[in-house]
């Protein structure tokens, strides 16, 4: 089972987050917590993505950011794996639908801008399935769980705007410079 102790990060929010437990099992939670884990907008899309853009961006800042970040949604993947999994379902990389995850849904953009941009919009669409998602699961451990995976997307947001900033203001100095 998966602890409650904090995740030891910056690029997590802060707090613990809950112990993994449902009410009882649920193939209908099951599948459709499928997507968040390993759908078009999911943890494993944002851990590929992520760790794809700390390999190839030029800004060492944005590169670190990007693997900090993923290995937060790498402690997302784990926890909704075992929610999943007592639900009663299996954990693969699949969506709801069962078509397996797919290489084409990581956004290969190599520039900070770009990388930056698009992992906004990536987190703004994985809050937003998952507060779809919360209006359909009535199990509050599963809601809380939720809950607190999107305090951490917020966090990132919060994070990837810093540093687009940052990156702004740092072109406009060396231009002035």
């Amino acid at each position: 089972m998966v602890s409650n102790d904090t995740h030891k990060s910056d690029c997590a929010a802060p707090g613990p987050y809950p112990l993994v437990k449902v009410l009882a099992e649920n193939p209908f939670y099951a599948n459709l917590l499928l997507e968040d884990y390993g759908g078009l907008v999911s943890e494993f899309t944002a851990i590929a993505q992520y760790s794809y853009n700390h390999f190839v961006t030029d800004e060492e800042e944005v590169g670190e950011l990007m693997e900090c970040v993923s290995i937060t949604e790498m402690h997302h993947l784990e926890l909704l794996g075992e929610t999943i999994k007592m639900l009663g379902g299996d954990p693969k990389y699949v969506n709801s639908r069962g078509k397996f995850w797919n290489a084409d849904y990581v956004y290969y953009g190599k520039g900070a801008y770009e990388i930056l941009t698009s992992a906004i919009a990536s987190e703004k669409e994985a809050i937003e399935q998952y507060r779809r998602h919360q209006q359909v699961i009535v199990d509050p451990h599963i809601v809380n769980l939720l809950e607190r995976i999107i305090k951490d997307e917020i966090r990132h947001i919060e994070l990837f705007i810093a540093a687009l900033r940052k990156l702004r203001n740092g072109n406009k100095e060396s231009k002035q410079g």
